[in-house]
């Protein structure tokens, strides 16, 4: 049987500070799931510029691979070296700021930033990511 436990702490200002903060603590099956643990941190504020729709948002988290999925991997990778699988024995760090931009009420524009450390849990070199979500809402 599956089991994921998941605990959110979340806490908002008041409209007049315009800020909300969010805690995220998530543990899964150790025997089914390939990342068992993940938290996080973000905030978002809003109306920066005086921009009514507009937010800013930063967010940090960590993920940790399961080890016994590493394990698995090592075993793998000892009987088969000519098709080796890459290892995910570890954490991965992740950070991202964005700005949501709405020129209208209806319309969200935004650009965001990811650093990652140790991508999927992996000894990979770090990634720099530029993204852009947009989103129309009828």
């Amino acid at each position: 049987m599956r089991r994921v436990r998941r605990a959110t702490i979340s806490s908002s200002t008041s409209r007049a500070a315009r800020a909300n903060r969010c805690v995220a603590a998530t543990k899964a099956d150790d025997e089914t799931s390939a990342t068992d643990r993940q938290i996080s941190l973000g905030g978002e504020y809003h109306q920066p510029f005086g921009r009514a729709n507009d937010f800013v948002g930063v967010a940090i988290g960590a993920s940790h691979a399961n080890g016994r999925l590493a394990h698995y991997q090592r075993l793998y990778n000892a009987a088969h070296p000519e098709s080796a699988q890459l290892m995910r024995d570890g954490d991965e760090y992740v950070t991202e700021v964005f700005y949501s931009f709405a020129p209208v009420a209806s319309i969200q524009i935004r650009p965001n930033l990811q650093y990652i450390h140790n991508p999927g849990g992996t000894y990979l070199d770090d990634a720099f990511v530029i993204g852009l979500k947009t989103a129309v809402a009828f």
